[in-house]
């Protein structure tokens, strides 16, 4: 992927909340598709809430989603990443 195409954001303050990482294509007349991603991490230990994490990230990505800064992002892509110690699980919202 070629980030030159994109803005990249990352934590950017949308009404006092933050998206861990927003790509937004430069250009929208290309198609390119826009990705949000929210990022946690649990203990070895705590890897048991992985599923309560993983909601917890996309309720999070819901309510970015309607913000107008972001709402307006066409093409948006959005996914979770939970990494457990050393293991990484990824959903697309």
């Amino acid at each position: 992927m070629n980030l030159k195409i994109f803005r990249l954001k990352s934590e950017m303050e949308v009404q006092r909340k933050y998206p861990d990482i927003l790509l937004i294509p430069k250009d929208k007349s290309k198609g390119y598709k826009g990705v949000m991603i929210e990022f946690k991490y649990l203990k070895k230990e705590e890897a048991g809430k992985l599923k309560e994490k993983q909601e917890e990230a996309r309720n999070q990505i819901k309510e970015y989603m309607g913000f107008e800064e972001i709402k307006d992002i066409q093409n948006l892509n959005c996914y979770t990443v939970v990494a457990v110690n050393d293991e990484i699980y990824v959903e697309k919202v």
